[in-house]
């Protein structure tokens, strides 16, 4: 008897042994988890509700963990950040996987330098590239870091993998951003290769022109029937006379989770699939054409390509006419315009050039408009938008 007492006590005290060290365990995995201070930014966790259906695991990125059924960012920010409401900050996505992240950290310093509202960058990358942007965003002064906030994601496909190399390297990301972004109620995509001229409010301010069944904005694919791919050459159903450009896409997710989007997405490619040439694009236009109600029109300033001033009807001016007039609230190089246009390419060049905290005068916008106005005066010069100087100045000479 006092044999088997003994093993009794000795198994209730190895029990509580191993409780309290498992105890220990968890409370030392949530402090440090849960939040932790590495060179002044914290490293956070989302809450529990942030979470994909099924049993998802979402890959692990450098500075997050694994959750059986949960899409979990990593989020930086400074311990000191400028005290904002959640209806005051604004939210930018951006999809930089292969060789995008130099481009994709141009636009959002051209953000952050324009923009002195409070911004949230929603970054989904190649986990390698992760730390890229984390080195680069450190380096910042204070005074920026302290109105911005970034959430680094891993490229996310659940149950979508065969739609990740669609026409380029994560481009129909975006199209997921509903059903991954769940604490978001809305936020503004724009393509790695473009650069804010404007703070990025102007654009924000769309939003409020919705009405109530408006839950997407976009602007034309083209002004131009002549060289409009949509109107010469789509075989699948579209938006308006020349189809919608989704390099820039205003998304009230809220509204896009209430009517299935994702799901309605997937219906429409297994129909259309054979006729669909741009991935994401051509989707959102299909969906747009069945759907107009929920489309907000934006005007093309605000999407301003090498198209509106290369187009056969620009010959002399833009076929962008509000941007000619009025200048380009945002400036999209794609076609690989801020390589191949001279003027594109002075706008990228100043801006990935611009160092945070030098004054915006000396430091960007003169040595810009000197570079374009010598653009406008060579005689070997290789584009007619390069006779526009305006349409890339006028809004920084309106601050």
């Amino acid at each position: 008897m006092h044999s088997a007492a003994m093993s009794r006590y000795k198994a209730v005290l190895f029990f509580m042994v191993f409780a309290c060290v498992m105890w220990i365990v968890l409370l030392y995995n949530f402090l440090t988890a849960t939040s932790y201070n590495r060179d002044s930014f914290l490293i956070l966790p989302f809450p529990d509700h942030f979470r994909l259906d099924g049993n998802l695991t979402v890959p692990v990125c450098a500075c997050t963990w694994k959750k059986d059924s949960g899409l979990i960012p990593c989020v930086y920010r400074t311990g000191k950040q400028m005290q904002t409401t959640n209806g005051s900050r604004l939210h930018l996505a951006v999809v930089a996987c292969g060789e995008r992240s130099g481009e994709a950290l141009v636009l959002i310093k051209s953000a952050v330098a324009l923009t002195t509202s409070f911004i949230v960058f929603y970054i989904f990358t190649d986990t390698k590239q992760h730390s890229f942007f984390v080195k680069e965003f450190k380096s910042w002064p204070s005074a920026y870091l302290e109105r911005v906030e970034l959430r680094l994601y891993p490229d996310t496909y659940p149950d979508m993998q065969n739609w990740k190399h669609k026409f380029a390297p994560c481009a129909s990301q975006r199209l997921l951003f509903p059903s991954l972004l769940r604490d978001v109620d809305a936020l503004v995509y724009v393509d790695a290769d473009a650069v804010l001229l404007s703070p990025l409010d102007k654009m924000w301010n769309y939003f409020s022109r919705f009405n109530s069944t408006q839950m997407l904005a976009l602007v034309p694919e083209h002004e131009d029937p002549t060289v409009s791919w949509y109107h010469q050459s789509s075989k699948i159903p579209y938006f308006g006379p020349f189809g919608l450009n989704s390099g820039v896409i205003l998304m009230n997710l809220t509204r896009l989770r209430q009517v299935n989007w994702s799901s309605t997405l997937v219906q429409y490619h297994q129909v259309y699939e054979k006729n669909i040439v741009f991935f994401d694009q051509d989707l959102i236009n299909i969906y747009c054409h069945f759907h107009p109600e929920r489309l907000y029109v934006m005007d093309c300033s605000m999407n301003y390509r090498v198209d509106h001033c290369e187009s056969r009807e620009s010959t002399s001016g833009s076929v962008c006419k509000s941007a000619e007039w009025n200048g380009a609230y945002l400036l999209h190089g794609s076609k690989r315009s801020f390589k191949n246009v001279p003027s594109f390419k002075a706008v990228y060049r100043a801006f990935e050039k611009y160092k945070l905290g030098d004054n915006l005068l000396s430091g960007l916008l003169e040595p810009l408009q000197g570079e374009l106005f010598k653009i406008r005066e060579n005689h070997r010069k290789k584009s007619s938008c390069d006779h526009l100087p305006m349409i890339f100045l006028r809004h920084f000479m309106m601050r």
